[in-house]
């Protein structure tokens, strides 16, 4: 059985789409409520001693009204007040998962921080991140700046908490586990198996994805763009996919997405942008095909503020028992890209570059 955090997020994730990130900040805060794991995290990062704490207030999600010269308001992950030996201090954490920073996120928060320390305050500012994101002090604040800036990968936080054996840390550790954030750090049988095979595998898939595929999806749609770039999408997406940008909001792709599930989703898709020209027309075409073929998924449909996509995703093991797989993929692939087609021409606003 999954952890007790997987299964809620399970539940979670259905409501809300890219919830991941917040879902983790509101574990580790809860963590953070035992004074004891916080003065020790703190210590264990900053090489300093964190004792004499009080006035301890952990909250997540707190927004700071825009500064002049920013753009929006800011919003930390995970913010924590305190004072150590009656010397106030706070500190910002920004957690990242699977996306990247946002727009100069970093610099905002510093700024906050810098407003802070003309009041005596002693500031610390932390980025959490799943894969290497390297950010120089000077690039995030002013020279003038006192905050302290700690760079951390979640795999250094799961080495961490791995030394408190009480059983919160362990539910947590479990998590990360399934959300590979312990990155152990050492080649697995299976992974050696892997990389002397991924030259292979990697050529299966671009088999799957070039010929027919390829001709149908330019036909369609128009040229696939961004093909070079697909080791780029394993590494930071966990996709493979070929995509054709309409230029009008609308992108199309069909490919292989990495989930946590053991085998990967063959799927094609289309989303929209939030701020797409006459997206209420695009919606109301994708909701029809979510409502007329049942295949196919919608996400994020009825928010106007985030990308709404309809996809339809089947596991590469519904493929297994086919004699030829790379055939039996192709024609899933063209079979659906054509459906898309045929959705346009149903509804003429969709208007592809093709």
């Amino acid at each position: 059985m999954n952890s007790l955090f997987s299964r809620l997020y399970s539940l979670l994730k259905a409501q809300e789409k890219d919830v991941l990130e917040d879902y983790l900040t509101e574990i580790v805060a809860d963590h953070f409520e035992d004074h004891d794991v916080l003065a020790d995290f703190l210590a264990h990062v900053t090489k300093e001693q964190w004792d004499e704490l009080s006035q301890i207030e952990v909250t997540t999600q707190k927004t700071y009204a825009k500064l002049s010269g920013h753009a929006t308001d800011s919003r930390p992950d995970l913010v924590i007040s305190l004072r150590r030996k009656q010397k106030p201090c706070l500190i910002f954490f920004e957690n990242k998962i699977d996306s990247g920073e946002g727009h100069v996120q970093l610099k905002r928060y510093a700024d906050h921080l810098q407003l802070h320390e003309q009041d005596g305050v002693r500031t610390y500012l932390f980025y959490v991140t799943k894969r290497h994101d390297p950010k120089r002090r000077d690039e995030i604040m002013s020279p003038a700046s006192r905050t302290q800036f700690f760079p951390l990968r979640w795999y250094e936080f799961y080495k961490w908490l791995s030394q408190h054996p009480d059983p919160y840390s362990r539910k947590i550790l479990a998590y990360m586990e399934e959300l590979q954030l312990n990155e152990t750090r050492k080649f697995m049988p299976q992974d050696i198996y892997a990389l002397q095979h991924m030259a292979r595998l990697q050529s299966m898939m671009d088999a799957s994805l070039d010929g027919a595929v390829d001709e149908t999806m330019t036909n369609y749609f128009g040229k696939a763009i961004g093909w070079s770039n697909r080791n780029v999408q394993m590494r930071d997406f966990d996709r493979y996919i070929k995509t054709n940008d309409q230029g009008n909001g609308i992108w199309v792709a069909c490919g292989y997405y990495f989930t946590e599930d053991d085998y990967p989703l063959v799927s094609v898709i289309m989303e929209v942008n939030p701020n797409a020209k006459g997206r209420a027309d695009i919606l109301a075409a994708m909701k029809w095909m979510v409502e007329n073929r049942g295949e196919w998924q919608g996400e994020a449909l009825h928010d106007p503020t985030k990308w709404s996509s309809i996809s339809c995703d089947v596991s590469l093991l519904h493929f297994l028992g086919e004699d030829d797989h790379i055939l039996a993929i192709q024609k899933h692939f063209i079979e659906k890209l054509e459906e898309l087609h045929g959705l346009q021409q149903q509804f003429p606003q969709l208007v592809w570059k093709n």
